[in-house]
């Protein structure tokens, strides 16, 4: 489907695919510039002209007013389309994201959007992160984030009766070490929640009361172990 704009030659961003001569995409964006999805979507929009053969329009539709500064956070999308390694083999320490040009005056907050089921934590920053003043600091404010787990989320009821298990308890492990965490079922709602990380895992019963319990009669519903994008 081809979308037709008014004045198209002279109000929009056109990013030409990298190899003309071979079938390619075409998207078209239209974004406000001073809203948060526009921030968001441009880095979308440059990792998706490194990894595919795309035609890129932006057209920018702007507010014609406004009554005060439309912009009070900032974001940036920490994306790469592809690992990159250093001269040795090493890998890189990973993508990063570079704020510049901010106003010095109000207090900033370093946060971060994540899905719902990553633990990141900061693991280098010397200032603290949820109350920055630029204007207070002489020089740049630096910080690393880790993945620390993923958490493996989901419902578990009786086969039978459709009711949550009460003091079921369940084990996450390898082949070489069965337990690495373990959990209990929670009595009102089923849900289980267990910290993993990418990799092939085992999902039983602790030992103990429910040894006589035939797994197959206990239902694991809506379970997601997460993987690295």
């Amino acid at each position: 489907m081809i979308f037709l704009f008014f004045f198209q030659q002279a109000s929009v961003i056109t990013v030409e695919p990298q190899h003309p001569d071979k079938p390619s995409f075409d998207i078209t964006a239209v974004v406000d510039p001073t809203t948060q999805g526009a921030q968001k979507i441009s880095t979308l929009l440059l990792v998706l002209k490194d990894v595919l053969n795309v035609k890129i329009r932006v057209f920018l539709n702007c507010v014609d007013k406004h009554s005060e500064m439309p912009l009070k956070s900032y974001y940036r999308v920490v994306l790469e389309p592809e690992p990159t390694f250093g001269a040795s083999g090493e890998m890189s320490p990973g993508p990063q994201a570079r704020f510049a040009n901010l106003p010095e005056q109000p207090i900033f907050t370093m946060h971060y959007h994540i899905p719902d089921n990553w633990l990141i934590e900061p693991v280098k920053s010397v200032y603290d992160l949820d109350n920055i003043k630029l204007e207070t600091i002489d020089g740049n404010v630096y910080s690393e984030f880790e993945l620390e787990y993923l958490l493996l989320e989901g419902h578990c009821f009786e086969a039978y009766t459709g009711n949550p298990p009460r003091g079921l308890q369940l084990t996450l492990g390898t082949k070489k070490q069965p337990i690495v965490v373990d959990t209990i079922v929670m009595a009102n709602l089923g849900y289980l929640q267990l910290k993993s990380n990418p990799g092939r895992w085992t999902l039983n019963l602790r030992e103990g009361r429910y040894d006589n319990i035939i797994f197959p009669n206990v239902l694991l519903s809506c379970v997601h172990l997460p993987s690295m994008p």
